[in-house]
């Protein structure tokens, strides 16, 4: 190992005095090296080791490592070193080390990949334990944690077991790519809650134009309330849900939305 060491350690040395061989200051520079264990407490002991320039898991202070692998060296150097102007050392630098980027492999990034997806199906089933036992049950998670696709799993299992599901969303666009990826079922509906109420109660254009946020937070689903409940308890019946699923629920989480789809939701089976 060592012997190892002091041929890298010269032969580092050859490079640089070939490469910068006009350079003055190449034959008084000093050259230090050190042997780094960071994960072994290294114990070893021969006339071949040096034990100033061992970095182990018992050394404490990096910085002190390194002025001490410096002063070991210095004072064995037969003429004193030459001092690097900072144009110097990023020329060594770069020559030594140059500037690279690493990019992982297919086969890195599949493996990094698999191992989330083992994590998330480990999740996943915690959240469908937690389903089967709470009438109500709130998912939180950071975009891309696979909320949707659990929702849509969890709506596609219930549906099957002939529930009337509602599958809503705030976004249109949302509720086209999971409709798209459910395909058509009898007893499963979705939609993004704006059109679910428009397809109770008539738009009101004007109002709409005048101020669209106001109209769509506010003035549709108070429309849609005061719509459901003057309908008599069979028809209200009718139109009402087993199980109520919200995508994006950070958007539709608001007192006049949650009242009108309290109303479209029937008592629990």
């Amino acid at each position: 190992m060592w012997e190892t060491w002091l041929f890298i350690r010269s032969f580092i040395m050859c490079i640089l005095k070939k490469q910068f061989k006009r350079k003055q200051y190449m034959n008084r520079i000093l050259v230090a090296s050190g042997v780094v264990f960071p994960d072994i407490r290294f114990e070893s002991r021969s006339q071949e080791i040096i034990p100033e320039i061992i970095y182990d898991k018992k050394t404490t202070d990096i910085t002190a490592y390194i002025n001490g692998v410096f002063d070991y060296w210095e004072k064995r150097q037969h003429k004193k070193p030459c001092r690097l102007s900072a144009e110097d050392i990023t020329e060594v630098v770069n020559y030594l080390r140059g500037n690279f980027v690493f990019i992982p492999t297919l086969n890195d990034r599949l493996a990094d990949v698999e191992k989330r997806l083992v994590r998330l199906t480990f999740e996943q089933v915690q959240i469908m334990d937690a389903l089967s036992m709470n009438e109500r049950l709130m998912i939180e998670g950071n975009a891309g944690t696979g909320k949707t696709m659990l929702a849509i799993h969890f709506a596609k299992t219930q549906a099957d077991k002939g529930k009337r599901v509602l599958y809503l969303t705030f976004n249109k666009n949302l509720a086209y790519n999971v409709q798209h990826q459910l395909g058509g079922m009898d007893n499963l509906k979705i939609i993004n809650i704006h059109a679910l109420f428009g397809n109770y109660v008539q738009v009101d254009v004007e109002r709409l134009n005048e101020n669209p946020q106001q109209y769509f937070s506010a003035e549709l689903p108070k429309a849609f309330c005061e719509y459901a409940s003057s309908l008599k308890a069979d028809e209200l019946e009718k139109m009402q849900y087993d199980l109520l699923i919200m995508d994006e629920g950070q958007d539709i989480l608001t007192p006049i939305y949650l009242q009108a789809l309290d109303l479209l939701l029937g008592s629990v089976k």
